[in-house]
């Protein structure tokens, strides 16, 4: 049985088996089979990109903002009292 996977996000996983042309799709805890045969990898992996996208996925997520430091010293190496 040759499978092919793809890991996007946690919890999301793209499966394509090469032999049956059908693709399953896990996506944040749940479990689909996707309806039709796909003559290639990449067709079933659009169509599982569409159905997690249809269900909230961003592909393009905007990056978290850097944290911040909790003190004013934070950022120098060796600690220093207080006078």
């Amino acid at each position: 049985m040759s499978t092919t996977v793809k890991n996007y996000e946690p919890g999301m996983r793209i499966i394509y088996d090469q032999q049956r042309k059908t693709a399953n799709v896990t996506f944040r805890g749940r479990l689909k089979a996707l309806d039709g045969t796909f003559l290639s990898e990449a067709s079933a992996r659009a169509a599982g990109e569409a159905y997690c996208h249809s269900l909230g996925w961003n592909p393009n997520p905007i990056p978290a903002a850097a944290p911040v430091a909790k003190s004013l010293l934070a950022h120098r190496k060796t600690a220093r009292p207080f006078l």
